[in-house]
């Protein structure tokens, strides 16, 4: 790390699941450096290693660096322009409909990416079978309750994992399997001029169903810039490559699992 960082202060930008996003130097260098702490470090250990697995493939940064502190908590260095912001800030000067097209041309990019470097990885199965036993298990344990608001507000958790299990039945059965992310919400695209739109947080992804990745921008879309950007979103995609059925039950899975891996 110090080789890579020297003695050059580190800026915090931001926080995101527990990891703590810096710019390094005092003119802001073509880096981000990652920071986790314990319990959260194992999000940049995942994260690692599909950065390795990528190799700067997809719209991902290339790992840098990485390492360990005294205390067990996790860096990482990636590369990424000092320009770039995240779309979530809105200092990136993008109105919100081309932020919602660069997340879609992002995610076109990840869905496109060899399979090779993620594929007989039995931990990085994103598959909808994994999901749903994920989001079952959070069901019976009473950890996900009734939502109060959104597009599922006042419907039950087994309403909701009932109405998906046709969906991941079929999937189990065959499909098509693409590099996925896994949460790419917009604080996860990096922005900037004249540059091609970057993700970070690579933590949750792997292979699986391209319409995970769907689910979790969708509803991130509609809860940071409202509902009326999600169809200028999947349009921006490629509705042609859109199950509306299969988007349906991911969203549902997304909501029962939290968003998270």
């Amino acid at each position: 790390m110090a080789a890579v960082l020297g003695d050059e202060p580190l800026t915090l930008v931001d926080t995101v699941a527990g990891v703590h996003r810096h710019r390094a130097g005092i003119h802001r260098r073509d880096i981000l450096v990652l920071h986790a702490r314990p319990p959260d470090t194992s999000v940049l250990v995942d994260e690692a290693e599909m950065l390795v697995r990528l190799d700067g493939a997809a719209p991902a940064p290339r790992l840098l660096a990485s390492g360990r502190g005294d205390a067990g908590d996790e860096w990482l260095v990636v590369g990424l322009t000092a320009a770039a912001e995240p779309a979530s800030s809105g200092h990136h000067g993008l109105d919100t409909s081309a932020v919602v097209g660069q997340l879609a041309g992002a995610l076109r990019h990840v869905h496109r990416t060899d399979t090779t470097a993620v594929e007989a990885t039995r931990h990085l199965d994103r598959s909808p079978a994994r999901l749903h036993a994920r989001a079952a298990a959070k069901v019976a344990a009473g950890e996900v309750t009734r939502a109060v608001d959104g597009p599922f507000a006042g419907r039950l958790p087994e309403e909701l994992l009932a109405a998906t299990e046709a969906v991941v039945r079929r999937s189990s059965r065959g499909g098509e399997q693409v590099v996925v992310h896994g949460s790419p919400t917009l604080s996860e695209l990096w922005l900037a001029p004249e540059a091609p739109p970057v993700l970070t947080g690579w933590a949750a992804g792997g292979l699986g169903d391209r319409h995970l990745d769907l689910a979790v921008a969708a509803l991130d879309v509609a809860q940071v810039f409202g509902p009326a950007l999600v169809g200028p979103f999947l349009e921006a995609y490629g509705t042609d490559a859109i199950d509306t059925t299969r988007l349906d039950a991911f969203q549902m899975l997304v909501h029962l699992d939290g968003g998270g891996r």
